[in-house]
């Protein structure tokens, strides 16, 4: 018994979907912590830099 069309074509984008998802994730994951990372370094910078310029 054959299956509708638009059941192979909705698995196919299901398929696709996840194919995708499980493809993009752990750069999702890297670029993520990179960006936290940066954001901690950078409010450590301005930390250093900020009681250097309240005095006059």
């Amino acid at each position: 018994m054959p299956l509708p069309l638009g059941a192979v074509l909705l698995g196919a984008l299901a398929f696709g979907f996840v194919a995708g998802l499980l493809f993009h994730l752990p750069h999702r994951i890297r670029a993520h912590r990179r960006a936290k990372r940066a954001e901690k370094r950078a409010a450590e910078l301005e930390a250093q830099i900020s009681p250097t310029q309240d005095t006059p």
